[in-house]
């Protein structure tokens, strides 16, 4: 069984990260959702620019590359937030 060491997201690897995860968001409404592609990619647009104000990862928001130790290959992600509420999973 491999072996995973979590590693923090740089301010460049979350840049990275928003754009190619505002495409996997759309993409699951609108496969999942029934929404139409320009209407799917909107409200991801929207929902990732709410959680990601001006690209960056606000205060509570914790961002990882999940990585292989043997291989050092990153090979996923975390991300989950922490607010007044509980703790939110967004991504593993």
């Amino acid at each position: 069984m491999s072996r995973l060491r979590l590693e923090r997201m740089s301010d460049a690897d979350v840049r990275a990260f928003v754009p190619a995860q505002t495409e996997e968001y759309a993409r699951g409404i609108e496969e999942h959702g029934g929404w139409s592609r320009k209407d799917a990619l909107a409200k991801a647009e929207r929902d990732m620019a709410q959680s990601f104000p001006g690209g960056r990862a606000p205060a509570g928001n914790h961002l990882f590359h999940l990585v292989e130790e043997a291989s050092g290959e990153r090979v996923g992600v975390l991300w989950y937030r922490e607010d007044t509420r509980g703790v939110w999973l967004y991504q593993i």
